[in-house]
C-alpha cells in the first residue's frame, strides 16, 4: 500500500476537536466535498453531511 503524507492545511484551537470542524462544515456547507473514498474501482465524493452521518453511525456502534 502506498502512503502519502501532506502537512495540515489548518490548525485547531487547543480545546477543539476534529468533530467540531466536521459539525461546522455540515451546518454551513453540507454539500461541500470533504473526503474522496474508494468504492470498488471508483472514487466517490463524500459531502460534509454524508461524512457526519458516517461518523455518527460509527460512534453509535462503538457506544452500543
Amino acid at each position: 500500500m502506498r502512503e502519502i503524507s501532506e502537512p495540515a492545511t489548518f490548525t485547531l484551537p487547543e480545546h477543539a476537536s476534529m468533530t467540531d470542524a466536521l459539525l461546522r462544515h455540515a451546518a454551513t456547507a453540507p454539500d461541500r466535498v470533504l473526503l474522496v473514498r474508494r468504492n470498488g474501482d471508483q472514487w466517490v465524493d463524500t459531502s460534509a453531511a454524508e461524512l457526519l452521518a458516517i461518523v455518527q453511525g460509527a460512534a453509535k456502534g462503538l457506544m452500543a
